[in-house]
């Protein structure tokens, strides 16, 4: 496979994964449509070479808001 089909692989595969989401939330299947949707969102990140975008500013970044993210999750259980 070429870089363009890989590519084109992975964004359909996506784009499958999105549509499987949407079915289970329209089903009320909350759980496993928000675990659906990280995999839509890993799988478009990854393609975007989301890897060699992973600095450790840009890390810090977003492991903050992961952190206060859980905090607020856990805080409604």
């Amino acid at each position: 496979m070429e870089k363009d089909e890989i590519v084109k692989y992975w964004i359909k595969s996506s784009d499958n994964d999105y549509n499987t989401m949407e079915y289970l939330y329209k089903g009320k299947n909350y759980p496993w449509s928000l675990f659906v949707g990280h995999i839509v969102i890993e799988k478009l990140y990854y393609k975007l070479n989301f890897y060699k975008k992973c600095t450790e500013k840009f890390a810090d970044k977003y492991i903050s808001q992961i952190r206060n993210f859980r905090i607020w999750i856990k805080k409604l259980l």
